[in-house]
């Protein structure tokens, strides 16, 4: 689903303005400058909802187009920061409506880039905000990938992802896996390779998970339609996890996101499974049953077992990545079930492993789990924020 954001670190720093701006509108009748209250993007974007939605796929049907109207708004008037600063809460507090925000980002992405006159590096730093899994953004580089560039080229369109999240982090980084993927003649090694030439160590990585997610569960409304997702069957899981050990990294950032990208893979196969699973027994997405239960779990120790039996074996603690990656991937109701059910699920999940994977399971749940939920876990165990912050995950407000 898109939704790596803060997989590997995160920060959020929004662009403030005063509480009455000035934006310029473009409708039938021309161009129209109007003071507008600071609440108006609120406003914009809650009408596109419908809270009374039970399913992920609800929610996109009925919000897409007025999202997606919302949102070039914001970019077509220079009011994306406050677009942004007034989405995040929202976003926050509604999981399905962040997920499904993802896609009309990334539909946009020729539009914004024709809008900023295919500067890339101004579009970038504008559009980088750690918000409906970087939609916005990775629509910009999906038009650069459309095209083949020389290495220095991807170089440089990293080093301005780069700059950007020294302002205010953003899952750019991943947006360069995709488009490498697709310059590349959709092949995965080359994507690599790609990732793995850029010049820091925060932007290989998620560029590598970005990689594996754009080849296996590609995110854009166009090809989603013309490529299914690949829901591999459990035999070949070690496969998708193996394939790491065949490239020739020359940087530790790229090859440690490499095997993650390969746990986000299994993790969404899992999701995907589950799915079909729930649809099977009539459950909604929030809920689950004992069967279901019992089948996410299986699942769950299918995958581990993948990432800890790769070459790369436990060397460089790579594969307690790949697995929390892998975590951060359930179904909804592995964290929505209330805060006593998730912690009984990580328990379950990484039992056989070290100590430490326990609390990795919980911080998994970071973007997924309410702020107000995620600060009764870290009440409950106080090492849980050294880890979020070792991970590079943003805080939940007090």
């Amino acid at each position: 689903m898109g939704k790596n954001r803060k997989i590997i670190f995160s920060l959020l720093i929004f662009i403030t303005s005063a509480s009455l701006l000035s934006i310029v509108f473009i409708n039938k009748e021309g161009v129209v400058s109007k003071n507008i209250e600071s609440d108006y993007w609120s406003k914009r974007i809650n009408g596109c909802n419908d809270k009374t939605l039970v399913d992920t796929g609800e929610v996109l049907e009925h919000t897409y187009e007025c999202l997606k109207s919302t949102i070039w708004d914001a970019v077509s008037t220079k009011s994306f920061a406050n677009f942004a600063k007034a989405a995040e809460p929202i976003m926050a507090n509604d999981i399905r409506y962040e997920y499904v925000c993802h896609i009309p980002g990334h539909d946009l992405g020729k539009d914004i880039i024709e809008f900023y006159k295919y500067n890339y590096k101004e579009a970038i730093l504008d559009m980088s905000y750690d918000l409906c899994g970087g939609g916005f953004v990775h629509g910009i580089y999906d038009v650069w990938g459309n095209e083949k560039h020389e290495i220095s080229e991807w170089v440089k369109i990293g080093d301005y992802c780069w700059e950007a999240i020294q302002v205010r982090y953003s899952a750019c980084a991943d947006a360069i896996g995709h488009s490498g993927y697709e310059s590349s003649d959709q092949s995965l090694k080359d994507a690599m390779l790609i990732c793995d030439a850029q010049q820091e160590e925060m932007i290989q990585t998620p560029c590598s998970v970005g990689a594996f997610m754009q080849a296996y569960f590609p995110q854009s409304t166009k090809l989603k339609k013309e490529r299914a997702p690949k829901v591999m069957p459990e035999k070949d899981w070690d496969g998708i996890i193996h394939f790491c050990d065949s490239v020739p990294f020359q940087n530790f950032g790229a090859k440690s996101g490499c095997y993650y990208g390969g746990g986000w893979v299994l993790g969404n196969i899992i999701y995907f499974k589950m799915q079909e699973f729930r649809s099977n027994v009539n459950q909604d997405e929030f809920t689950s049953t004992p069967e279901m239960d019992k089948e996410v779990l299986r699942l769950i120790d299918i995958a581990i077992n993948s990432c800890i039996t790769s070459s790369i074996g436990r060397s460089d603690n790579i594969y307690k990545g790949c697995i929390y990656i892998m975590l951060a991937r359930m179904p909804l109701f592995f964290y929505m079930g209330g805060n006593d059910k998730f912690i009984d699920f990580c328990k379950t999940s990484v039992a056989k492993l070290d100590d430490d994977m326990f609390l990795e399971c919980i911080a998994s749940g970071h973007e997924h789990i309410t702020p107000k939920n995620m600060r009764d876990l870290m009440n409950r165990y106080p090492s849980l924020e050294g880890v979020m912050v070792r991970r590079g995950l943003s805080l939940p407000p007090l």
